[in-house]
């Protein structure tokens, strides 16, 4: 049987700055890319290897994630206002729409709710869409989370920093530990569309070697 390797391969795509640490949000038909730097949200359009700035105003735009229910659609955070807020972007019409009025950081829209954290304050909070009226949903759910919560057809994946990656059923509130934290765990992980595999990163021990200097 022959063997076979995975091979990464380089996005050939150049940019007006150096990536370095960003969080990325995937689109559903893996083909695109979004990003925010330097408080501009931008879109990587991976087949055709270019990309481009969003939208251009207002700017202190930082977390972004795609609305599941339209795919052009972006719900952002953004202080732009003075406060850390949710903002919902309609590319069709070029409109800005604040979602949260007592802060919000991360959030996505599950049928007519808005579950979203807060960037001061830990948590994770659920409101209608066009009602003002907040209600938390997990309170030991840290803020460390905006880098990768998701929602799942209703299950939605979060970490807990004493235990590890849970589970938490969004219709009945039942949960249970999926993945118990490994000690060199740094919570970044994605769970697979299928929810069947957790994929994570290690941090491994830094490694040095003897070598003999002579003057």
């Amino acid at each position: 049987m022959e063997n076979r390797r995975q091979r990464s391969n380089l996005i050939d795509v150049k940019l007006p700055f150096d990536l370095q640490f960003v969080r990325y949000e995937l689109s559903d038909d893996g083909k695109r890319v979004l990003f925010t730097k330097h408080g501009v949200v931008f879109e990587l359009d991976l087949e055709k290897g270019v990309s481009e700035a969003v939208f251009s105003e207002p700017k202190s735009s930082y977390v972004a994630n795609y609305d599941k229910r339209n795919k052009e659609d972006i719900i952002y955070s953004s202080n732009h206002s003075g406060h850390w807020q949710l903002w919902l972007y309609q590319r069709a019409t070029n409109k800005h729409s604040q979602l949260t009025y007592s802060g919000g950081y991360s959030g996505r829209i599950i049928g007519q709710y808005l579950y979203y954290s807060k960037f001061t304050v830990d948590g994770l909070w659920r409101k209608k869409l066009a009602e003002p009226t907040e209600w938390l949903v997990i309170e030991d759910f840290n803020r460390i989370n905006w880098l990768n919560w998701q929602v799942i057809n209703n299950q939605l994946y979060f970490y807990r920093k004493a235990t590890g990656i849970w589970q938490h059923d969004i219709e009945t509130g039942e949960e249970q530990l999926l993945m118990t934290k490994p000690h060199d765990f740094v919570h970044q992980y994605v769970v697979s569309p299928d929810q069947l595999n957790i994929f994570w990163v290690r941090l491994k021990p830094i490694e040095g070697d003897i070598y003999q200097y002579e003057f």
